[in-house]
């Protein structure tokens, strides 16, 4: 059974005996909030395999601009990836894209490097903000600024991130006067109970003051040990692993074994 905002928010209510305690300012939806993005946060920070997706809608380059939008939630507007796998290109044999330091992208950028349109460094930011503005979120930036307007330049991989449930998510329990109830957060079914222990420390440690034992207790325990077990059996296995010697070096003459992969040892 997927987990609904409602779902968490019944959780948070069941861990804290009630409504959660709040402070001048804070509302009890405000703060209910609060607990189910610090459990989803603390659950997304693994690199779960089943956080992992291929972007439906392919990045486009915008001509002479540096700036490449990552793909947004529709109804959050927020961007989806919260980890960045892989950025290749769509369908163009010819073209490189590379990850760089920012150190490096700086010096592409103010030694004005004159690169061909084939190769393409790439580098994850987020715009600066004023105080008092909220963080904006991540983009690609990248060298050389395309020539001309793509909408389907790049594919991007990535593992999702976990949505921000705002306030006006949990208000209320009534489904047909809040839809928002019923939208279901992206969590798998193999998580779910350890979600559960996350949502249970966050609401009861923020009672107490004892949340960062509570997390921890959870992290050694058994449902966060069987929650990784089953993570790590959804991919049977990554085929063979390439040999890793340079090519040019002293060693890539030497045939190790067959095509540069180790042998299946059965």
């Amino acid at each position: 059974m997927p987990i609904t905002v409602q779902r968490a928010k019944a959780a948070v209510l069941l861990a804290c005996g009630g409504n959660p305690s709040t402070a001048t300012g804070m509302t009890v939806d405000e703060r209910v909030a609060e607990i189910i993005n610090s459990a989803g946060q603390q659950l997304f920070h693994h690199s779960w395999t089943w956080k992992e997706r291929t972007s439906q809608v392919k990045l486009g380059f915008t001509a002479n601009s540096d700036v490449v939008t990552l793909p947004t939630d529709s109804v959050l507007n927020e961007v989806l990836s919260g980890q960045i796998i892989s950025v290749v290109p769509d369908g163009n044999t010819f073209r490189t894209v590379q990850f760089t330091t920012p150190e490096k992208f700086a010096s592409l950028e103010a030694n004005n490097l004159q690169l061909t349109d084939g190769q393409f460094f790439i580098l994850v930011t987020k715009p600066d903000t004023d105080y008092g503005t909220a963080i904006s979120d991540l983009r690609l930036e990248i060298y050389p600024k395309p020539a001309n307007t793509e909408t389907s330049a790049l594919i991007i991989r990535y593992r999702r991130n976990f949505p921000n449930v705002r306030s006006t998510d949990v208000t209320g329990s009534d489904t047909s006067a809040n839809a928002s109830l019923l939208f279901e957060l992206p969590v798998d079914d193999i998580a779910i109970p350890l979600f559960l222990e996350y949502l249970r420390a966050f609401g009861e440690g923020g009672e107490y003051g004892d949340a960062s034992q509570r997390v921890a207790a959870v992290e050694a325990g058994p449902i966060y040990d069987q929650a990784l077990r089953r993570d790590g059996t959804t991919n049977p296995n990554y085929g063979p692993i390439p040999l890793a010697v340079r090519k040019g070096s002293s060693y890539s003459g030497l045939n190790f074994f067959p095509n540069g992969n180790i042998p299946d040892p059965s």
